[in-house]
């Protein structure tokens, strides 16, 4: 969905996959858009993103799409109660798929690199890549990261 007037931070918090009441900083205050910030949240949507640039404007949204860089890593789904058995499950061929391919709490892990359909409920492992070490994760019904630990 492209953004459209009246533009406020709540509809592009939903926009962008936030809950409509997340705090919303517009930029940030060094003339370079801040981690968390809308401007920084849209730096990649369609059709062009957002100036990180300062100065910053809710105009600055309209007509765009959330469209975030989501990153590939290879998981091994685990069945078992305990999510540190995620760890020792064999290398499958599935994948997730993480917006801008640093997990964190409750950031939405897709099945597919459209971002389209949300990765299932559950316990998985995942594969080093070579900027990050093996974690386990725990993924509630929304396709949000409720834990996340090393291996």
């Amino acid at each position: 969905m492209a953004l459209s007037k009246p533009l406020k931070a709540s509809l592009i918090n939903v926009e962008g996959g936030r809950a409509s009441s997340a705090n919303a900083p517009l930029g940030g205050a060094t003339g370079t858009a801040a981690a968390g910030s809308l401007v920084k949240l849209f730096e990649n949507a369609s059709p062009s993103g957002v100036s990180q640039s300062s100065p910053y404007a809710y105009s600055d949204f309209e007509g765009k799409s959330f469209a975030p860089t989501l990153v590939e890593f290879p998981i091994t789904a685990s069945t078992f109660a305990n999510p540190l058995f995620a760890c020792f499950q064999s290398t499958s061929s599935n994948s997730a798929f993480f917006p801008n391919g640093a997990p964190t709490i409750n950031d939405v892990v897709y099945a597919n690199a459209a971002g389209s359909v949300l990765l299932g409920a559950g316990n998985w492992g995942v594969n080093a890549s070579s900027t990050q070490s093996n974690f386990r994760m725990t993924i509630d019904s929304n396709g949000k990261i409720t834990a996340y630990n090393p291996c």
